[in-house]
């Protein structure tokens, strides 16, 4: 699975925005995220922990004009691929507004 939003801020703006859009996450969902661990490599983050249940690892690739999330989705979320490809598109499209 591969997701790229296209922004208009700058990578350090994107990367600060997309930060802020984890922690909401953990906070609001602590029981489903609260999992999750981020490792930032300059541009570069790994996502790794589990999601309501899923074990999870992603990276995310922030330029000064996108931002990707790419990973291999478990083979029981497979069959809500869709759903999950729209829900991050529809987070990092809201995080990553001018």
């Amino acid at each position: 699975m591969e997701v790229t939003v296209q922004h208009q801020l700058g990578a350090a703006e994107a990367k600060q925005r997309i930060g802020k859009l984890a922690a909401d996450l953990k906070s609001r969902y602590p029981e489903q995220a609260g999992d999750l661990r981020e490792n930032w490599q300059g541009d570069r983050c790994q996502v790794t922990g589990s999601v309501m249940g899923f074990s999870l690892d992603y990276s995310l690739q922030v330029t000064d004009t996108s931002a990707t999330v790419a990973g291999t989705l478990p083979w029981m979320a497979r069959p809500m691929e869709g759903k999950i490809t729209a829900a991050i598109t529809d987070a990092l499209t809201n995080a990553l507004k001018s």
